[in-house]
């Protein structure tokens, strides 16, 4: 009973999405949003050290759109509000640099529970940056994480090889 609801709930999430975005000039989750799009709507924003570290990672060369399934590429604000308080106390308690988290839930919790936002991520060579849009394309937060090294991303993965796979 408990799976069905869980079922039910991400259906009619995905069939208000999919109504929404087939009228949506944006075509959110689609995209669409570029780096440079997107360190415009930074460059409204009042000046901080959030905002300068993203700046200068939308305007690295190196930096690349991450595909998205449009499912995974945009969340109404309850779920958005949800899952990344428990990432930034994940970020916070592995000792991650991270920017905008802060400012970000912020934002988030200001929102109506439904508001559809869109996501768009992007990978650096330091850090992957994920930013928020609302359907009116309004910036609503970003987040930088630091990724890890390769030695400490080998342990790590050497770990959950050792303790949830039946590999050695």
């Amino acid at each position: 009973m408990v799976q069905n609801a869980y079922v039910s709930q991400h259906l009619q999430f995905a069939v208000r999405f999919a109504l929404w975005d087939a009228a949506s000039p944006k075509r959110v989750g689609q995209m669409k949003n570029s780096a440079e799009s997107i360190a415009k709507l930074i460059r409204a924003l009042p000046s901080s050290n959030d905002a300068c570290a993203a700046l200068a990672f939308l305007e690295d060369p190196r930096v690349a759109p991450v595909a998205m399934h449009v499912a995974q590429g945009s969340m109404p604000a309850y779920e958005c509000l949800s899952t990344w308080t428990l990432r930034q106390k994940s970020t916070l308690n592995a000792n991650i640099l991270t920017y905008g988290f802060p400012s970000f839930i912020a934002a988030v919790k200001g929102l109506p529970p439904d508001e559809l936002l869109a996501m768009t991520a992007f990978d650096g060579p330091e850090f992957t940056g994920i930013f928020w849009l609302a359907r009116s394309g309004r910036l609503i937060g970003f987040v930088l994480v630091q990724k890890r090294d390769a030695a400490s991303e080998a342990e790590r993965l050497a770990w959950f090889r050792r303790h949830l796979t039946s590999d050695p």
